[in-house]
């Protein structure tokens, strides 16, 4: 089938060194949805060839990759089958919690034993003095404050630093 070939083009085997994912991790978190998708919402998926409803093509987002498209081809027994997959590896695994709507992108520590580290795949990025070019350069829309050593004011004053006000989500701390 062309769609595992793309697979296997675009992922590897096993998950990287990095925590890179894998094919199989892809398998196991994206697929579901989206053999699910197709086969809930088959009508109203976008045609891929004006006229030929036999074609379909999925967009989204994924928790392996940060974005795909699929398509899907209906056979004469009206089963769909996938025949072809563009996907985007994220740049780093993700990380949720109890379902949270968050993801970490980047993390700032003032402790310099720390710098060009990750933890759990997630980079650190540098100190405060580096908020907003981390911001912009990991497309962060919300900044959250975990500092529990820090006073209510220090919290305070780096929420109400610009990258709060231009913020799409809002601040939390």
């Amino acid at each position: 089938m062309q769609f595992f070939e793309d697979l296997d083009k675009q992922m590897r085997h096993k998950r990287g060194p990095n925590g890179e994912p894998s094919a199989n991790d892809f398998q196991i978190h994206d697929l579901f949805r989206i053999i699910e998708r197709f086969a809930d919402e088959w009508d109203t998926l976008p045609e891929l060839i004006p006229g030929r409803p036999d074609y379909r093509i999925l967009i989204g987002t994924g928790i392996v990759v940060s974005r795909f498209a699929v398509i899907g081809q209906l056979a004469n027994d009206d089963a769909v089958e996938l025949v072809q997959l563009d996907g985007e590896r994220r740049r780093h695994r993700r990380h949720r919690c109890c379902d949270s709507e968050y993801l970490p992108v980047a993390l700032i520590d003032d402790n310099a034993h720390k710098a060009k580290r990750k933890i759990l795949g997630v980079p650190m990025a540098g100190n405060r003095s580096a908020l907003p070019t981390v911001f912009t350069a990991y497309g962060a829309d919300v900044l959250l404050i975990a500092m529990p050593s820090a006073v209510r004011v220090q919290c305070t004053r780096l929420s109400r630093t610009w990258l709060c006000q231009r913020s799409t989500r809002g601040c939390y701390n």
